[in-house]
């Protein structure tokens, strides 16, 4: 039983194939995209259903023979000129004289551009007039299709296919340098010849940059999403011939792998796609690739304009550089460029790991403090080596390394993480930039409780003085009245005389472990409170960093906004804890003078902070 046929782009079965093509696909490669950036909706234009039997027809001097091709605007008719008895496509609008004042220019642009142009590698235009209230103009007639339907058949061969993208890429310097870009080169928008010589066509969406002939509004969505740049995706209207070179980036890449660089289920995806600029490698999906033809591929499709090739001319020369076997003018990435394009490709990852980092960052200075305690580490000098526990192998700190850890954690550690947590996640609204650092505090407080944790916990559910009361109970002093120090023992907890002196010491062992329990659950609470406090910084800065830098200043000028900004709000706040916590007399007021300086402090800063913000010129949008 013979198999059904499969059409050749998305390998779907299908009774109706056309030129290779199933209906979807031919739909979508022959249709330009027009997108509004508010809605993203198709608005390819209105357009009058035409009659299925047009052989015959006359248009001015031109008898249509049958459709070629139909998009959302127009409509290509293969017709013959009744007087030179040539064959020519003839173009026109599908709306007619119902046309809209904008289809009307967009028509006049299209047939303005390939009149100026001349080069066998774009279809040229033989006349341009109107028949009946409906404009039109005829081009060349090309036989052998476009390159959507033999695509395939040229990525067997790489160096011939190479050598047609060289003549692509040359026809589209010839139109650069006549201030022509196309803005909508696809495969379906290149015919190929008999001789396997390209044609470009279909200028719908030419821009003639040196008349003014702009027509798009701003925040308009032009192209075909498959192969469109980002700046296209982003609905910039002030492009430049860097589009053009971006989509023969993408034609290469499907030469090379066979697909887009992007393809989404809808159109709305793969703009999305492209705006998020992730794009996989060519060798990772053909893993016979040439090296150097890659790196010519990721050049044309970087995401910067200005990372591109500065004309289609140094396309044309890095490929036939290699077909020559000589050396490209691309250098490999350096380990800069592959760290941002890894971190780019593997962002979930990345930010998991960095946020991981910053909580071992974090706790370090928080262990030093903790085996600089002279009480945890010297007291083991007392004592045979061996006893000694791993964690305190070190021997004790000196306060001064200790003093200047904690500068590092309160000064600058503590402030900048909020600022490298915008930089890594680089969230697109405040609520994601508050949600990324809402996630990275949730990871730092985990890895800090599991390294740490117990260290607070033990400290806030342990009495030294009583153990220090029991032990010198047990051991007292030279001199000290051993009943006197029972007395204490005793009345530090009441009933224990009751009990049997054979039982004693087990009792007050297993209430020492009791009390420690019970209080476990205030002194975790505690703990969470302050944590919580903690994470609040964090969230402020990611939020306070993201402002910053999506105005797009230089990193160090945002950097240093960010301190400025981060520690006036950190004061304001110390001091309104030091209100609060600070013993107070009988009048309310703070008792020392440092509190009343502070307050002032803070006072002067809060004021010029409102001040400079109500004048618009202080970068702080999140306070």
């Amino acid at each position: 039983m013979n198999s059904m046929p499969r059409c050749q782009q998305c390998d779907s079965e299908s009774t109706t194939l056309q030129a290779g093509l199933c209906p979807k696909c031919k739909a979508g490669n022959e249709q330009t995209l027009v997108l509004n950036q508010a809605n993203l909706d198709d608005s390819s234009g209105s357009s009058i259903d035409q009659p299925n039997d047009i052989a015959g027809t006359k248009v001015g001097d031109y008898e249509i023979i049958e459709e070629i091709a139909r998009g959302g605007m127009g409509v290509i008719y293969k017709a013959k000129h009744s007087t030179l008895n040539r064959v020519a496509a003839l173009k026109m609008i599908l709306s007619g004289q119902f046309s809209s004042k904008e289809e009307m220019q967009r028509f006049r642009v299209e047939a303005e551009a390939a009149a100026r142009l001349d080069h066998p590698g774009i279809i040229p235009v033989y006349e341009i007039g109107e028949a009946e209230g409906r404009a039109f103009f005829a081009m060349k007639y090309v036989e052998g299709g476009s390159l959507t339907e033999k695509i395939q058949q040229m990525r067997t061969n790489l160096p011939n296919a190479m050598k047609f993208l060289v003549k692509v890429a040359q026809a589209v310097h010839h139109a650069h340098q006549r201030g022509i870009l196309h803005r909508d080169l696809k495969p379906a928008n290149i015919l190929v010849e008999d001789d396997d010589q390209p044609c470009i066509t279909d200028l719908g969406l030419a821009k003639i940059t040196n008349n003014n002939s702009e027509i798009t509004n701003t925040g308009a969505v032009l192209g075909t999403p498959s192969y469109m740049s980002p700046e296209q995706a982003m609905g910039i209207s002030s492009v430049t011939t860097a589009v053009d070179i971006y989509a023969l980036g993408a034609i290469m890449y499907e030469l090379l792998t066979g697909v887009p660089p992007y393809r989404g289920e809808t159109a709305l995806e793969t703009i999305l796609q492209i705006r998020e600029g992730i794009i996989e490698p060519p060798s990772k999906k053909n893993s016979s690739l040439d090296y150097e033809l890659e790196l010519i591929c990721l050049k044309c499709l970087q995401r910067d304009p200005e990372q591109r090739y500065e004309t289609a001319l140094s396309f044309v020369s890095d490929l036939e550089a290699w077909m020559n076997h000589e050396p490209i003018s691309i250098r490999p990435p350096s380990w800069r460029d592959r760290t941002s394009l890894w971190f780019q490709r593997n962002r979930q990852v990345a930010y998991l790991a960095f946020a991981v980092f910053m909580g071992v960052l974090v706790t370090t200075p928080f262990a030093l403090n903790f085996i600089a305690g002279q009480n945890f580490v010297r007291v083991y000098d007392y004592f045979p080596e061996e006893s000694r526990p791993w964690l305190f192998s070190l021997g004790h700190i000196s306060s001064r390394v200790n003093y200047i850890c904690g500068a590092f954690l309160v000064f600058f550690l503590w402030p900048i993480t909020g600022f490298l947590n915008a930089y890594v996640a680089r969230p697109t609204s405040y609520w994601k930039a508050t949600s990324a650092g809402g996630l990275t505090s949730v990871v730092l407080i985990v890895i800090f409780s599991i390294l740490l944790g117990w260290m607070p916990l033990m400290r806030l559910t342990h009495d030294d003085s009583r153990e220090k009361t029991l032990t010198q109970a047990l051991w007292p002093k030279q001199g000290q009245d051993a009943d006197y120090t029972r007395r204490l023992a005793n009345n530090m907890y009441p009933g224990l005389d009751k009990i049997p002196v054979t039982q004693r010491a087990d009792a007050i062992a297993f209430r020492l472990h009791s009390d420690r329990l019970g209080a476990a659950p205030q002194a975790i609470a505690f703990i969470v409170f302050v944590e919580f406090c903690l994470m609040v910084p964090v969230i402020y800065g990611t939020a306070l960093a993201y402002s910053l830098l999506k105005r797009g200043n230089n990193n160090w000028i945002a950097l240093f906004r960010y301190f400025v900004a981060w520690w006036l709000i950190a004061t304001i706040l110390t001091a309104t804890l030091l209100i609060i916590l600070s013993s107070t007399n009988q009048q309310g007021y703070p008792t020392t003078i440092g509190q009343q300086l502070s307050i002032c402090v803070a006072a002067a800063i809060l004021f010029w902070v409102v001040i400079r913000r109500w004048k618009g010129d202080f970068p702080t949008e999140s306070l």
